[in-house]
């Protein structure tokens, strides 16, 4: 019970401290921690699970990056030709295949780590951290307005 009021503080704290205007040097790494808290907090992921869970799970989200940075589209569709912007189809579907491959062995890896059902909930926990995470920087924009 402890673990999850002190997750839960923690999760508070660094929410608040996150959507501050200390500037934006170090607001990669509080989000950061705060996906780490709320993904955690949201899986009741035991410091068992903890410790075997996040170095699949960021090497995953690194892979992914990567990834879509590779293919990244740089340029103008406006000024596409028709052979680039068919190119640019073709690559995209490459980019999803590859995506979906690296969820299928994230899949397998974390079934060695969590219960099929943590597994699924992680896939929501995403989502609704993303959510949350709109949600305050729209707020935080309009505070400022």
């Amino acid at each position: 019970m402890f673990k999850y009021i002190l997750i839960l503080v923690l999760s508070i704290s660094i929410s608040a401290t996150v959507f501050s205007q200390d500037g934006d040097a170090h607001k990669s790494e509080r989000v950061e921690s705060f996906k780490i808290a709320y993904i955690t907090n949201k899986l009741e992921l035991t410091p068992q699970e903890s410790e075997k869970f996040w170095p699949v799970y960021n090497q995953y989200q690194r892979e992914k990056k990567d990834l879509r940075s590779n293919f990244k589209n740089r340029s103008d569709i406006n000024k596409m030709s028709e052979t680039e912007a068919e190119k640019l189809i073709e690559n995209n579907f490459i980019k999803e295949e590859k995506v979906l491959e690296l969820k299928k062995n994230l899949i397998i890896e974390l079934k060695n780590v969590l219960s099929a059902k943590k597994i699924v909930m992680l896939h929501l926990a995403e989502r609704e951290f993303h959510r949350e995470l709109i949600g305050r920087v729209k707020n935080q924009k309009r505070n400022r307005n």
